[in-house]
């Protein structure tokens, strides 16, 4: 049984620092803020941050096991909780699995997705005061019971619409749940090439490995399917399976993916959670393959893990690394049919304690200036000895640093509960200013910003984060994006790349706030030129700008023919043009400032679409009247 143990708007600004911190130490805090629970679903209960309700701070849900109700902790004032989940609809007693916050309806609250390591999926839309069960309607009551395991949204087709890619524990296809905009959703997996029907999947993670602008997908498989897959989004509906081009194909018990720029280059590097026999880390090498390089960086840790983590706790500028450890060892025998029977024996006392193997201490790698990485595990306060599974990572108390939410397998009294560490680098009631963290909303984009680049020129050189949905293993993290600016107190340049293909750059920014980034409202512009080469991108231009109406619009075309699209602030198309040209070369389209109709368009602020092969890119006019 569980227990509850554009412009730039500063949504919230720290005052000036005034208190010494202690760098690298965190404080379990769940016990005093209410928020731990004795969580027992094995393979790992999933956890997520999300403001729920839309107040301004994080509320936290926790997954539970079989029978037991899963818990969501509204918090109400800073640092104060609640216990909500009954009253707000989500209080499942399933074997739940993964729990994803992703506004798939573009209204502006984040909705749950729920998975069920022994039933069906369960998506709840957020009507503001409670969540409502639309899986029927939705379309994933008709996928069925199976056992679903991780998931991961992104907007692979660039419709503005958010999908979801969910594993499934067992040799079928995966689910590719494409949103069609209207509340409903379409399994596409198949049809696009990524059923990966063959595969233990735990965890699937979307990103731009090789920075053409759309999700490319990896997945990660149990040793008792095939190996991990990586997936080229071909920016047509459909994707390529490059697993053993790129060298990701790794035949591997692997659970949990972090993705992060490592070493501030310009390329996403992923490490990947494994049992003892080591986790492994693939650097990018920026031309579409990887090289392993885990041992060699100190991070291969050698036990059973499963949830990872990139993240800047001490705010140096480089990412740093959390590791779930659960034990030394874990079931070495293929699944049985009946999933539960794998866990609980005959008896019903609870999973064999032999297949559990000696808990061990969690673990977090400080990165060295992108070159190496050193275990400051002992000491930092997040080592925990429970056999730990998921983890999510957030600034729960709106300070300026990340703390850290993890959970544990709890099933016998020297079990632990879940817990939150509080990063200290920032001390309560204290303040600093060498962070920034940044809210997206998308426009023309889905509106949670997810696939969206953000790149913010510091003392370390350019670091880059990209918005995403479903990491970790099972769970969600800070839906802001999060940088350590390495002591500088104001950053010349923050660079955004939105999923439309517009382009942003804001100047002379104070660092020590939250930033409201609105697509559309920056200054469009291209790349900086010392930003790495393989992030340049050519926004669309539009000549005059602002307009009294006519103007001409210029793009670089990647084929022939193209589409060039007018769109309202609202991501209404009001007007689509053909263009041709030479691919490669700079095409011009005069265009006469009327809507399809053939009506004036009024004065205000637009997007400029364009789509040409497989690229999309997009820039921004202002009418004047």
């Amino acid at each position: 049984m569980a227990r509850s143990a554009g412009s730039m708007v500063v949504i919230l600004c720290a005052a000036s620092a005034a208190t010494a911190w202690a760098a690298g130490e965190f404080t379990d805090v769940a016990g005093e803020l209410g928020v731990a629970v004795e969580a027992s679903s094995d393979q790992g209960p999933g956890c997520g941050f999300a403001d729920i309700d839309s107040d301004g701070d994080l509320d936290i849900y926790v997954v539970d096991g079989l029978g037991d109700p899963n818990r969501l902790f509204r918090q109400d004032g800073l640092r104060n909780f609640t216990e909500v989940s009954s009253s707000y609809g989500v209080g499942d007693t399933g074997w739940g699995k993964s729990a994803t916050f992703a506004d798939y309806d573009n209204d502006g609250d984040p909705d749950l997705l729920l998975t069920r390591l022994g039933g069906a999926i369960t998506l709840y839309r957020n009507d503001g005061t409670t969540f409502v069960d639309v899986s029927a309607s939705a379309g994933f009551a008709a996928l069925g019971s199976a056992p679903y395991t991780g998931a991961a949204w992104a907007d692979f087709d660039n419709d503005g619409w958010l999908d979801v890619y969910i594993t499934r524990y067992t040799a079928a296809a995966n689910r590719l749940m494409r949103n069609l905009g209207n509340g409903t959703f379409q399994d596409v997996a198949s049809s696009a090439g990524v059923a990966n029907a063959t595969g233990y999947g735990f965890q699937p993670i979307w990103f731009d490995y090789d920075n053409d602008r759309d999700q490319d997908l990896y997945i990660s498989n149990d040793i008792f399917g095939t190996p991990n897959a990586l997936y080229r989004n071909e920016g047509n509906g459909s994707f390529t399976d490059v697993s053993a081009a790129s060298g990701t194909g790794i035949d591997m018990s692997a659970m949990g993916i972090a993705v992060a720029d490592f070493d501030n280059n310009g390329f996403l590097d992923f490490y990947v959670a494994n049992i003892a026999t080591g986790n492994v880390f693939l650097t990018n090498n920026g031309d579409g393959t990887f090289t392993e390089r885990a041992a060699e960086l100190g991070i291969e840790v050698g036990d059973v893990c499963w949830g990872v983590d990139f993240f800047d706790y001490d705010h140096d500028g480089w990412v740093d690394l959390y590791v779930n450890v659960a034990s030394d060892q874990y079931i070495d025998e293929p699944p049985a049919d009946d999933l539960q029977s794998r866990f609980v024996p005959s008896d019903g006392e609870g999973p064999d304690l032999a297949a559990r193997g000696d808990a061990f201490e969690n673990k977090l790698y400080r990165n060295i200036g992108g070159t190496s990485f050193a275990d400051v595990s002992t000491g930092s306060g997040v080592e925990n000895p429970g056999r730990s599974f998921c983890s999510a990572v957030a600034d729960y108390d709106s300070d300026g640093d990340l703390d850290i939410y993890i959970t544990n397998w709890y099933e016998f009294g020297f079990d632990l509960p879940t817990a939150l560490f509080e990063n200290n680098h920032v001390p309560r009631g204290g303040s600093s200013q060498d962070w920034l963290r940044m809210q997206l909303i998308g426009t023309i984009s889905n509106r949670d910003g997810v696939g969206a680049r953000v790149f913010l020129e510091g003392p370390t050189g350019w670091q880059m984060r990209e918005k995403q949905i479903g990491t970790s293993y099972l769970g969600s993290s800070d839906p802001f994006l999060h940088f350590g600016t390495g002591g500088a107190t104001v950053i010349p340049q923050v660079f955004v790349l939105w999923p439309s293909g517009l382009s942003e750059v804001y100047e002379d920014v104070p660092c020590g706030q939250v930033l409201l980034l609105v697509e559309g409202d920056g200054v469009p512009a291209s790349a900086p030129e010392d930003v790495p080469p393989a992030v340049r991108g050519s926004a669309v231009r539009v000549f005059p700008n602002p307009t009294l109406g006519a103007a001409s619009i210029r793009l670089r075309m990647a084929a022939e023919e193209g589409t060039v699209s007018i769109v309202d602030p609202r991501g209404r198309i009001v007007r689509s043009l053909r263009v041709t040209g030479v691919p490669g070369v700079e095409a011009a389209l005069d265009w006469d400032g009327r809507d399809a109709s053939g009506q004036e368009l009024a004065a205000g602020r637009y997007f400029v679409v364009s789509s040409s092969g497989t690229e999309r890119s997009a820039g921004s006019l202002t009418i004047v009247r």
